[in-house]
């Protein structure tokens, strides 16, 4: 076992397998172990979906104020304005950030992809 490059933490591993293997306590360890890589699995996969929304937010800049997201919530997914930039912006749901699915986020692009080209082609129309 290895502590990433951190010789501090390299060293206190030893240590702590040194003494579970002094006191026969290597399954309990190893187990401890196990628990604590899926507790930190799970908060950094939190920090991501965070981290992916909250830059979708950031991404879109001033279009969340240009476009009407309550039309693209309402329109293409049935759902409410707050729905919407709950996903945006990665904001807890239920004690996790909300998300969009694969689905969701390919139907968002393709709602301002439509609308963006409604807005390109309206001079034309004039």
């Amino acid at each position: 076992m290895e502590a990433a490059g951190d010789p501090a933490a390299t060293e206190y591993l030893k240590e702590i397998t040194a003494q579970a293997k002094a006191e026969g306590k290597i399954q309990e360890m190893n187990e401890a172990i196990q628990y604590l890589t899926e507790s930190a699995d799970k908060h950094l996969d939190k920090i991501e979906g965070t981290y992916n929304s909250y830059t979708m937010h950031q991404r879109m800049g001033q279009l969340t104020e240009i476009i009407n997201l309550a039309y693209i919530a309402r329109h293409y997914f049935g759902k409410t304005r707050q729905w919407l930039y709950q996903r945006l912006k990665g904001q807890e749901v239920n004690g996790k950030p909300a998300a969009f699915t694969e689905s969701e986020e390919a139907t968002f692009i393709q709602a301002l992809h439509e609308i963006g080209l409604q807005l390109a082609t309206f001079p034309q129309r004039v």
